[in-house]
């Protein structure tokens, strides 16, 4: 039997990074390989990475966010994947480090909807969950990590200036698609310094309809990942 806790609520600023503990009951058999399923509101806080240490149930000290995806423009689904995980009493799991996003909605939501053990999914039908909610702030604060800032505005009708930082030297891609995975619009594959970096962007009339679209930028790092909103 799984039992997990969150925090109630978590409050975030655009661009301000934030470690929770995710604890509980984790009765699994010594050394199983298991994965916590996430949903989430990825207009307001996107996960980033997770942790764990010998005396944690994920003893893995990295704790990678696996099968990040989209269900729809408000509801994302991810996991947080351990290899080697021990039975916990109601102690500390692993941690998670989640993002704010300027995406136009201020409230969301992180819940635990079941875990994986060893390729077995277990639905939990009352999962833990997280309020988040997005601060007011008037400047983004300067930025050590990599990924999307936003876009701005969001929603928008003809064009958007979409904002990302690049950590390290490299090349950089990045597309737009739709819900569906349809590919939309691609970007120029360019070379970037460590930085941040601004492009415009303004579709054809008859290129994109009204609704919610994926930004997907890609660095030797990983995949970053951000929805936009347009309305006609």
């Amino acid at each position: 039997m799984a039992q997990f806790t969150l925090p109630d609520t978590l409050r975030l600023r655009v661009g301000e990074r934030k470690t929770i503990d995710v604890a509980g009951v984790l009765d699994v058999p010594d050394g199983s390989e298991v994965r916590l399923e996430f949903t989430f509101t990825p207009s307001t806080a996107r996960p980033i990475s997770g942790a764990g240490s010998a005396l944690d149930g994920f003893r893995c000290a990295n704790v990678p966010v696996a099968q990040l995806s989209m269900q729809g423009p408000r509801v994302g689904t991810f996991g947080l994947w351990c290899d080697s995980a021990q039975r916990t009493s109601g102690g500390r799991i692993c941690e998670l480090t989640l993002e704010g996003l300027a995406s136009g909605d201020t409230v969301g939501s992180f819940r635990i909807q079941g875990l994986t053990v060893d390729g077995v999914f277990q639905p939990l039908e009352d999962g833990p969950n997280m309020t988040v909610l997005l601060e007011a702030s008037t400047f983004i604060e300067t930025r050590t990590f990599e990924g999307f800032v936003g876009n701005f505005p969001n929603p928008f009708s003809m064009s958007t200036r979409i904002e990302y930082v690049v950590t390290e030297a490299g090349l950089v891609s990045m597309d737009i698609v739709d819900l569906a995975g349809r590919l939309f619009h691609t970007f120029e594959t360019k070379q970037h310094e460590p930085g941040t970096y601004s492009v415009e962007f303004r579709p054809d009339i008859w290129e994109m309809s009204s609704g919610h679209y994926l930004l997907r930028m890609k660095t030797d790092r990983g995949t970053y990942l951000h929805t936009m909103t347009v309305e006609k």
